[in-house]
């Protein structure tokens, strides 16, 4: 059985973020472990998923982010930096990566956003404003120094056709003015990663549209009945999801 089906990049970011609230793995860290879900627009989908499952206080998603590249639409959007942090299924108020990371281990988890996905490779590649480095210094630390498993929740409007790796050395050349960029550790879960959860198999088709449509995605989902049903139901509950800031 084979459909096609087409997402706007905020139904794909409630996709991803319903997807990763049913994630084992998830909730396994929110429950038992640490979950560490840092300030991010995908990230405020996931977190709200996340914390409806746990029967949490939502964050208020719409100041739930750092940097972001933002139109004429979003001149009143105003971030509050901090992160949603999930110890053993209760909030841990007023923590962010950067006090919270020597405590991490193995067993608990950092959700991060990214700005570029490239598919072929699964490399996600994180725009850097901060000369310090940002969140991804502590994220690093964790990854690296003690194994906490990374997930990069990230749309399909931010894939790029060349390997992060290459972006990297062009963006942070010596003669190279504005942001830099680093490949972000961790694997990156797409809309693809969200429906192909359900059993089924997923590839990209087509993309773009006007009057509301840039930036969307049109799927090709292919499976048997059972999995083609639970794939329909994630993709019928984020239908008529309004774009970020309305």
């Amino acid at each position: 059985m084979k459909k096609q089906f087409y997402l706007t990049p905020a139904e794909g970011k409630r996709l991803i973020a319903k997807a990763l609230a049913s994630d084992e793995r998830v909730m396994a860290a929110a429950k038992q472990h640490t979950l560490v879900i840092i300030g991010g627009t995908t990230n405020g989908y996931v977190a709200e998923e996340i914390m409806k499952k746990l029967g949490l206080d939502p964050v208020d998603r719409m100041s739930f982010f750092r940097g972001i590249f933002k139109g004429p639409k979003g001149k009143d959007l105003t971030s509050i930096p901090g992160e949603v942090v999930i110890r053993k299924g209760e909030l841990i108020s007023g923590r962010t990566i950067d006090d919270i990371e020597p405590e991490l281990k193995a067993g608990d988890m950092i959700l991060k956003g990214a700005n570029a996905v490239y598919l072929k490779d699964r490399q996600a590649g994180v725009v850097i404003g901060n000369i310090a480095y940002g969140t991804l210094d502590p994220v690093s630390r964790a990854y690296f120094g003690r194994r906490v498993e990374v997930i990069i929740p990230v749309g399909l409007e931010k894939r790029v056709e060349c390997p992060i790796t290459t972006l990297v050395s062009f963006v942070n050349a010596p003669d190279c003015s504005g942001t830099r960029l680093a490949l972000a550790p961790g694997a990156p879960y797409t809309e693809l990663d969200a429906l192909e959860s359900m059993g089924v198999k997923v590839c990209l088709i087509a993309a773009g549209g006007v009057a509301g449509y840039e930036g969307s995605v049109m799927l090709g989902v292919e499976g048997d009945e059972m999995a083609m049903t639970a794939a329909e139901a994630l993709i019928k509950a984020v239908k008529g999801e309004p774009a970020f800031g309305e």
